[in-house]
């Protein structure tokens, strides 16, 4: 039930709906954009050149206020965010009403139908009037969506909210480029030159802009979804190396695990936890079985391959480890033990603790150090282990 109330406020939020509005007018725009869609409009309505100026007004006018209105949202408190909404709004609607007027009278002085209505009615001043208003009101429109998003976007705290403020703002720069080469094909045409051999440029600003402001947009929706799949990825991994460690370990102390291998119980996270903790279990259980000689050698060879500290630590830890185990494997007591392990974890909380530990199984199966640290400590009884150098970890 609060799930559900959850969504119903998140699907009335203004923002939301405004995100709606503004994807529902670009999605007209596109259909209509399709020369055989406007043609039929055309034809079907008997009113030439009407799906032009549907795709002007729904693509342009409404889209870019839609916009707007969802960027004053996730920048401004609430009551502000409204009153420049209803702000945008009005002057959306005067621009609108001005649209239509010029579209009206241009459509009484020919009732020819135009495959590129702002190209080729370009020499005409009607129509010249009908693509500045157009033109300069969406131009003003995407300033302001690129001003409110970079300023805002440096003040995010949410990672994915400033990446979308970031790629909205890149986006509408872009996709200005579509409304300025507008606006020159009315200088183009005066100076006897074809605005669509420039045409590209519009196609180009469509593809590359429009997909950054949709997409900046809605990531913030989104993101969350693909940083929770990537590290779910990470925890899987994680879980999956220690492994390495955690069977011999149960192998021997079958009391650490709470549930059997491959038993199916809870979701990745609980598993990852309960390993991390079985195995920090497990090791405390083996100190008995740590030999000191074990952990200076592997310090010594870690420290002469070169390797960073924390590294050495790593080596140091799987090196006495995997001695313990089959000390305890045989049943052996080390002559010289540890004085006092070092058990402590290795981190801030579980995740941290279990990502030290998946490095330490890691070194555990593949480190040159830690198996000649371990074959020397099985050939040893009460004889100090020798100096001998080996390959880095």
């Amino acid at each position: 039930m609060v799930e559900a109330r959850a969504r119903v406020r998140a699907q009335r939020d203004p923002a939301v709906v405004a995100l709606r509005v503004a994807f529902t007018a670009k999605g007209v725009a596109f259909v209509l954009a399709t020369p055989a869609v406007a043609a039929a409009v055309d034809r079907h309505s008997g009113i030439p050149d009407l799906g032009a100026l549907v795709i002007h007004l729904a693509g342009g006018v409404v889209f870019s206020v839609a916009v707007l209105g969802a960027v004053a949202f996730w920048a401004h408190p609430s009551a502000k965010a409204r009153q420049r909404a209803r702000w945008h709004a009005g002057i959306a609607l005067l621009v609108g009403i001005s649209m239509v007027s010029l579209w009206v009278l241009a459509a009484l002085e020919s009732d020819q139908r135009a495959d590129h209505y702002l190209v080729q009615g370009a020499d005409r001043p009607i129509v010249d009037g009908y693509l500045l208003l157009y033109v300069g009101g969406l131009l003003v429109a995407l300033a302001e969506i690129a001003r409110i998003c970079l300023r805002y976007a440096r003040i995010a705290g949410d990672s994915w909210l400033r990446i979308g403020l970031y790629s909205t703002a890149l986006g509408a720069m872009i996709y200005s480029v579509n409304f300025i080469n507008r606006a020159a094909g009315i200088i183009f045409v005066r100076l006897g030159l074809d605005p669509l051999r420039w045409e590209l440029v519009v196609v180009l600003g469509l593809a590359v802009g429009m997909p950054l402001i949709i997409g900046g947009l809605t990531v913030p929706a989104w993101g969350p979804h693909l940083s929770a799949a990537r590290s779910w990825i990470r925890d899987w991994r994680i879980h999956r190396s220690l492994y390495a460690i955690w069977f011999p370990l149960y192998q021997l102390i079958p009391a650490i695990a709470l549930h059997a291998p491959g038993t199916s119980y809870g979701d990745l996270n609980y598993r990852l936890c309960r390993r991390t903790v079985e195995i920090w279990d497990g090791m405390l259980l083996l100190r008995a079985y740590r030999d000191s000689r074990v952990a200076e050698y592997a310090a010594r060879q870690a420290a002469a391959a070169g390797l960073p500290t924390d590294e050495q630590r790593v080596i140091v830890e799987a090196a006495g480890f995997k001695a313990a185990l089959h000390a305890k494997q045989r049943g052996r007591m080390p002559p010289q033990r540890e004085v006092e392990p070092d058990t402590s974890r290795r981190g801030d909380d579980i995740i941290s603790e279990a990502r030290w530990l998946a490095r330490v199984a890691r070194a555990y199966q593949a480190s040159p150090i830690v198996a000649a640290a371990v074959a020397l400590a099985d050939s040893l009884v009460d004889e100090t282990i020798p100096d001998s150098p080996t390959g880095a970890g």
